[in-house]
């Protein structure tokens, strides 16, 4: 039988023990830093994105400064930032040049997210893509096929000709061809930018005009 002097020595070297665990873990988790991932706004690294002399260009296309937007023109808040580097250029067109690349996401609701693009490569067999792509710019809301016409006809395309470019397996194929190096990208970024080849954090509390007016300026 335990008497109580035995007792208060076995509960006090069980209490001890504890102690010394608890200081042990506390030490260690001390020692622990935490140091947030630095990204920097413009990356380091180069970047091959392919062109063509075919791509439709904004702005001079002899110009020091390339800029390259990846975007999903489905989406409301891509289309605004498409916007905002497409005055950019306007703002100083001898020296920036701006090239699109198709990005379209899947859709929730269903919807086919590649017409949009399949209309701005029948605008630029056109050669009214850039039109096209200002009228879809100043649009709020979800893009349709309503949204989408109106578009056209702002844009000054046929009609005829545009539906018929549309459907075709051709144009298709171009888009798909397209496709194949933006599919590379993340799936959760609707609008990705480039700075001669560089890719820019837009995840960072950034003012995208004022950034380009800097990086330019140097």
């Amino acid at each position: 039988m335990i008497n109580a002097k035995h007792f208060y020595l076995i509960f006090g070297g069980i209490a001890l023990l504890v102690i010394l665990l608890f200081a042990n873990a506390w030490r260690h988790s001390a020692a622990i830093s935490i140091k947030p991932t630095n990204i920097p706004l413009i990356a380091d690294e180069l970047t091959d994105i392919p062109t063509t002399i075919t791509d439709p260009v904004y702005g001079n296309p002899g110009a020091p400064f390339t800029l390259v937007a990846v975007v999903d023109l489905n989406n409301q808040t891509s289309r605004q930032a498409l916007k905002e580097v497409m005055d950019f250029v306007q703002s100083d067109p001898t020296q920036s040049r701006l090239f699109l690349k198709d990005h379209p996401l899947t859709s929730l609701f269903g919807a086919d997210p590649n017409t949009v693009h399949l209309f701005a490569l029948c605008a630029h067999n056109q050669k009214k893509y850039w039109p096209f792509i200002e009228q879809l710019t100043n649009m709020n809301g979800k893009i349709t096929m309503e949204s989408l016409n109106l578009a056209a006809t702002a844009a000054k395309l046929n009609i005829n000709s545009l539906n018929t470019c549309v459907s075709s397996p051709a144009t298709i194929t171009t888009l798909s061809t397209n496709l194949a190096w933006s599919d590379s990208l993340e799936k959760s970024n609707s609008f990705v930018l480039y700075a001669n080849n560089r890719r820019i954090n837009l995840d960072k509390d950034v003012k995208l005009t004022e950034l380009l007016q800097t990086i330019t300026a140097k």
